[in-house]
């Protein structure tokens, strides 16, 4: 079995059962049978709660392959463009992050940093979510792998990985859409969280 076939069975196994998808994201997304979803242009590779595939939206030619030339590790999957040569990069994990309000934040932190360090050494869109990505098995996008599944410490040997004040301060740029932002909002939230549990026992004020 080839690895472009993996990588696809990996995708389609791995993402929501009723996944968000649609053929132009100008005008709406909407949820689907995965079945029905893998026919769209694109598609959400992540549930809400976990994250299987860091992805990245690369807007410039070449970037389905220049990820070599800088260095950055081999996608698991790439879907470019055959119309302007901009490339979708995806990076599958071995062990699934959570990322719910339940989620211990070490491990998110972490993932925030790999996925930074990646974005950096792709030279990926900073306003990209990942919410969406070009659905791998389209006939709209040229695709191919690269790689199989990454354990998160693998994917940390190939970059340079931030530190956690660069994740946090990157987070608080309104133009940055990383899950540095799921890290600040728990940060937030934890110093309020831990205020009005004080306030209500009468601890302070």
């Amino acid at each position: 079995m080839s690895a472009l076939r993996n990588a696809l069975e990996l995708f389609q196994d791995t993402i929501p059962a009723r996944p968000r998808c649609t053929d132009n994201k100008h005008l709406g997304q909407y949820h689907q049978p995965k079945d029905k979803a893998l026919q769209r242009r694109l598609v959400q590779p992540n549930t809400d709660g976990r994250v299987v595939w860091l992805c990245f939206d690369v807007d410039r030619r070449g970037a389905a392959l220049d990820w070599d030339d800088r260095g950055a590790p081999p996608p698991t999957l790439v879907m470019e463009n055959p119309l302007n040569h901009h490339a979708h990069l995806a990076y599958a994990l071995e062990a699934p992050v959570p990322k719910t309000e339940a989620a211990r934040p070490k491990p998110l932190m972490y993932l925030a940093s790999v996925q930074e360090g990646i974005r950096r050494a792709i030279g990926g869109d900073m306003g990209y979510s990942g919410g969406l990505i070009k659905t791998p098995c389209h006939e709209a996008w040229r695709t191919q792998s690269y790689a199989g599944a990454y354990a998160l410490s693998d994917l940390a040997d190939w970059i340079t990985l931030p530190s956690p004040a660069e994740v946090l301060k990157k987070a608080r740029n309104p133009d940055y859409a990383g899950l540095g932002r799921n890290c600040l909002l728990f940060e937030m939230l934890k110093t309020y969280g831990c205020r009005a549990v004080r306030k209500f026992w009468g601890v302070e004020g």
